[in-house]
């Protein structure tokens, strides 16, 4: 079995540490965004610059998709057999 095969329902303990890690990087990322959206929201100045700029949009467009993997991530130890 090639390592881009799945066995459905089989994870070995070093993929869902993997995942594990990869669900931890992304609440990590967005932890980051909220963290700079409080700042930036605590002025008025930085705030016209980020409405200006577009940067409120993307952070929303770039949550949207670290929340997506992460469900997918979710997803995949959720519905496999692991210690």
């Amino acid at each position: 079995m090639s390592a881009k095969s799945k066995e459905i329902g089989t994870l070995s303990p070093e993929k869902v540490e993997a995942i594990q890690k990869k669900i931890n990087q992304i609440d990590g990322h967005l932890q980051a965004i909220e963290t700079k959206r409080a700042y930036i929201l605590s002025s008025p100045e930085q705030t016209a610059i980020a409405e200006s700029s577009g940067w409120f949009d993307s952070m929303t467009t770039t949550e949207n998709q670290l929340n997506i993997k992460k469900t997918d991530l979710l997803d995949v130890l959720n519905n496999s057999d692991h210690d």
